[in-house]
């Protein structure tokens, strides 16, 4: 008797017994899962999917970004603004008038799972990197009994996605990604780490229950339309908009213009009939004669300037009136009104560009000391509170994003079936604070999260 196994749709797998004409199946072959184009025409010619054309676009980003002194302070300020508040975890219940509430608990089991990972490295890297390259690439770490020992972030700019499949099951997926410091050297994945990827949009937990091996690579990234593999986020349109390289130059201009600037302070005229007054022979001087003696002269006027200056030396000179009142001299000086040609440039477009970039991250200007249509002023107290509380509340989406390995660690872990309430989940969230208005009594006050309103 002879057995065949055909692949099924999904997880789905048939098993059939020639001779005795007997089926078996396994998994749900009706399950939906997500649909993947597939870029069929062969573009990559290794075993990943390069990042920007030289496969280097991580790297750019991060030289045009250290390069500028307004980018970096507002991606950081998005970064504490998200994470600040610190990683809680508990119970959330909805009491009887229908307002969910988070109620923080503290396991020792689960405390030591995060004092071990260094938790608040993995929350502040993978939060960086979303909001840098708009991917960020969790590493989970498994021991023999299939529990999670590890949770870490790859920094974004060495990893690289694997090809998608083609063909069969897993069509359209990419099941593997490569980690490497060698980029800027080679298109090789030679010096790499290959580590098996998850799924991120399809039972992440059953995979990393079946999947063989023991790391694996959760590819994460906001969400931009039209890319299957790399996403692009707010600096990469900041970049591609030109206002950064505008910032960026700016600076060098005004210190091109400052270090270059013409800055004279006595002009003297010469009377061409001086020349040939002071010297009986000139018009038979060779031209380069005359360049010698026009340059020796010059350097006499020099260096008595120089000597009026310290010692206030009075220059005297003949000149004479013709008879139609003009006069005539043999030279004369005039003292040039001193100018600073490059005080005040480019102010307005300097600040200009930093308003746009300030914006182009989603974070309001008055939080950053600047209001356009205001006078670019620094804003009240009360705009500050506003904007503030509106980009922590805005921050929720990605908040959760960044927490889903916690929630798959806890359900790997056995966390849920232990430490859940009445068969609830063990939650994850972050305690925003927000600040309060003055009448209040407190200048910050915990987020209303642990009150929100059932919707």
């Amino acid at each position: 008797m002879n057995t065949e196994i055909l692949d099924g749709e999904g997880e789905a797998d048939v098993f059939f017994a020639t001779g005795i004409n007997m089926a078996m199946s396994t998994g749900n072959p009706r399950e939906a899962q997500p649909t993947r184009p597939v870029r069929y025409n062969d573009i990559y010619s290794g075993d990943f999917i390069p990042w920007g054309d030289d496969n280097l676009h991580p790297f750019n980003t991060l030289k045009l970004i250290e390069s500028n002194d307004i980018l970096p302070d507002v991606i950081d300020f998005k970064v504490r603004a998200l994470t600040s508040g610190g990683l809680q975890y508990g119970d959330l219940i909805t009491d009887e008038v229908g307002v969910d509430r988070f109620v923080p608990a503290h396991i020792p089991e689960v405390d030591d799972f995060l004092e071990k990972i260094e938790h608040e490295n993995y929350l502040d890297e993978a939060t960086r990197d979303l909001y840098t390259h708009a991917n960020y690439f969790p590493e989970i770490l498994m021991n023999m009994g299939r529990k999670v020992v590890g949770l870490y972030c790859n920094d974004a700019a060495f990893t690289r996605l694997g090809l998608q499949e083609k063909t069969g099951r897993n069509k359209g997926k990419i099941l593997s990604a490569f980690v490497g410091a060698d980029w800027r050297e080679t298109l090789s994945t030679e010096t790499t780490q290959k580590i098996t990827a998850v799924d991120p949009y399809y039972r992440v937990v059953d995979q990393l229950r079946s999947l063989p091996g023991h790391k694996f690579i959760i590819p994460a990234r906001a969400q931009s339309n039209g890319r299957l593999d790399y996403q692009r986020g707010p600096v990469d349109f900041l970049i591609a908009s030109g206002w950064l390289d505008i910032d960026i130059s700016i600076p060098k201009w005004k210190k091109a213009i400052m270090e270059n600037q013409l800055s004279v302070k006595y002009h003297v005229e010469v009377n061409k009939a001086y020349w040939t007054n002071r010297w009986s022979g000139w018009a038979g001087f060779s031209a380069s004669v005359k360049k010698a003696t026009k340059k020796a002269t010059f350097a006499k006027f020099v260096e008595f300037f120089k000597g009026a200056e310290k010692s206030g030396n009075t220059l005297i000179s003949e000149y004479y009136v013709d008879h139609n009142g003009n006069e005539w001299s043999d030279w004369k000086v005039k003292l040039l009104e001193t100018k600073t040609w490059g005080q005040g440039a480019y102010v307005e477009d300097s600040t200009q560009s930093t308003a746009h970039i300030i914006m182009s991250q989603g974070v309001d200007q008055s939080m950053r000391g600047l209001i356009p249509g205001k006078g670019f002023s620094a804003g009240s107290g009360s705009d500050k509170r506003v904007a503030f509380n509106q980009h922590v509340l805005l921050c929720q989406p990605h908040q959760r994003k960044l927490l889903r390995p916690f929630d798959y660690i806890a359900e790997l872990n056995g966390w849920n079936e232990r430490y859940g309430v009445e068969d609830r989940r063990l939650k994850f969230w972050f305690k925003n604070t927000f600040i309060a208005t003055l009448d209040h009594g407190k200048d910050t006050k915990p987020a209303n999260e642990n009150n929100m309103k059932k919707t």
